[in-house]
């Protein structure tokens, strides 16, 4: 769950930072809310699986444990696309850098955390 509210924290900021910039028009704001998007929808669907699995009692459901991997696998590389790109290729000042390689390596961190605890949690179940 760490790993999904983390997610959501994250781009829900990008929303507000999107609709926050002046710079940014009609169409020139579609491309990041639509980044956004793609990962606070799943991030939503993802929780409401979970907390129905923990009200029914039950472990991980084959949805959700593929969804999850999904959301993961999709993390890691917008974030290492992403993370290379403000890194190296912008002209970006150090603490804009550091900040968005830290929130780059928590989400990576907590979505391998999140897999290996879900992949735990299969095994264990009945």
């Amino acid at each position: 769950m760490a790993f999904l509210v983390w997610t959501l924290l994250v781009w829900s900021g990008r929303v507000r930072n999107a609709f926050a910039d002046a710079t940014l028009d009609g169409s020139g704001r579609a491309g990041p809310l639509l980044l956004a998007a793609a990962f606070v929808v799943p991030a939503l669907v993802l929780a409401g699986l979970t907390v129905g699995e923990w009200r029914r009692g039950s472990g991980p459901g084959s949805w959700s444990s593929r969804l999850l991997v999904a959301l993961v696998a999709w993390t890691v590389v917008v974030w290492v696309v992403r993370g290379a790109d403000i890194a190296f290729a912008g002209d970006h000042d150090p603490a804009f850098v550091a900040v968005h390689l830290v929130l780059a390596v928590v989400s990576i961190g907590l979505g391998v955390l999140a897999v290996r605890g879900d992949r735990c949690s299969s095994r264990s179940s009945p």
